[in-house]
């Protein structure tokens, strides 16, 4: 069986874990993952369900937001109604992977994620976790000038940053700067996503071609 790296992003840094079959080997606990130098598999973005944390098993939004405590149901409405009201309408929201998480819907990208084609391709994820609540910006993850206008927005608001690879992590609305979060989810149409994402997957096939 082919075996590859999976790049592992924590709370504490960036690491690298082998990883077999398409599964990281060992529990992660950051989910946004880089596959390299798979034959298997072309290099791409990929979620390890296996590997969040307080997972919900909520099949609606509506279930999912009933099943938390009171104040942080409040936080997670505050911050769905921003990425609502600022992401690409033709982003559709519902629960995956046990997280309310916008996907590229099947009747714009029939071969879904291709981890899991039966899913349809993240690219937004919102989840409670134990100490925090995490975003999951797969725009953030491979854009720099994204990420950089993210962190420039956090330092203006004079807010203290908690961001891994893709992944940010806020705890309440006053240590949010919910106005650069609105700003960072509407950068990114489904058109320009879908685009980067056919294109990773066509690159790490070709590399896979080129290495047998």
């Amino acid at each position: 069986m082919e075996r590859f790296l999976v790049e592992e992003s924590e709370n504490e840094g960036v690491g690298w874990r082998e990883s077999q079959g398409g599964r990281a080997i060992g529990s992660l606990s950051f989910p946004f993952c880089h596959v390299k130098n798979s034959a298997e598999q072309p290099a791409g973005p990929v979620l390890h369900t296996e590997s969040i944390s307080m997972q919900s098993s909520a099949e609606t939004v509506a279930q999912y937001l009933q099943e938390l405590p009171a104040d942080r149901r409040e936080f997670i409405e505050t911050l769905r109604q921003v990425i609502a009201d600022s992401i690409d309408p033709r982003f559709v929201e519902t629960m995956q992977y046990g997280m309310i998480t916008w996907v590229i819907p099947k009747d714009i990208y029939p071969p879904g994620y291709h981890c899991k084609p039966a899913d349809c391709v993240p690219f937004l994820s919102l989840g409670s976790q134990k100490k925090a609540v995490s975003i999951y910006l797969m725009n953030v993850y491979y854009d720099k000038t994204l990420e950089k206008r993210l962190r420039e927005g956090w330092e203006s608001a004079g807010l203290r940053l908690d961001l891994g690879k893709a992944c940010l992590r806020v705890r309440k609305v006053s240590e949010t700067a919910l106005p650069v979060l609105a700003e960072i989810v509407g950068a990114t149409t489904l058109d320009a996503y879908l685009e980067h994402y056919v294109g990773v997957l066509a690159k790490g096939k070709k590399s896979a071609s080129a290495g047998k």
